[in-house]
């Protein structure tokens, strides 16, 4: 609790850059108790070293409760994070606990990144919610057998069960 409240990036300027990566990981190992640090976290997602943001976004995914989703939201529509394909597969990890990414994940499938179309699949199917809107999406990626998410898309209309069968048009 004492590293969350006394947190202070501007300081981090003296000390290594090892250090300050091990700092910022070290959040992740306390899981939900390091929940009063996600608002620093947040903003070192777009730190202007990627190793950094890639570390606030480890250690976000290992907090792993509801309030950090809104912070994966944001990355998702950021063009300045670096990791978006790690905020895709955090919040698959995260599964129903993620379900407010669903639209943002479905826009996702429509772009025009083969490896993050792969990843919202992917994710898609590990959060298994909306199976009316979602399958649907996830079967056009399947109609195109060259596509990277095309395995990934159908892995995911399979994790839907019995309500994919409802959601197929």
């Amino acid at each position: 609790r004492f590293a969350c409240e006394h947190l202070d990036w501007h300081r981090f300027d003296y000390i290594s850059y090892h250090r300050r990566e091990a700092a910022v990981t070290a959040f992740g190992y306390l899981g939900e108790a390091a929940s009063p640090v996600i608002p620093t976290l947040r903003k070192l997602v777009y730190s202007d070293d990627a190793g950094i943001g890639l570390s606030a976004l480890w250690a976000l995914d290992n907090i792993r409760t509801e309030a950090v989703v809104p912070v994966f939201i944001e990355a998702l529509t950021n063009s300045h994070c670096e990791g978006r394909f790690q905020v895709i597969r955090c919040l698959g990890r995260m599964g129903h606990k993620s379900s407010a990414s669903v639209p943002y994940l479905l826009r996702l499938l429509d772009g025009s990144e083969e490896h993050i179309q792969a990843d919202a699949a992917q994710a898609l199917g590990r959060i298994s919610l909306s199976a009316s809107e979602v399958v649907p999406k996830l079967i056009s990626k399947i109609e195109n057998p060259r596509s990277r998410a095309c395995a990934e898309a159908a892995e995911a209309v399979g994790s839907y069960g019995l309500a994919a069968t409802a959601a197929i048009p």
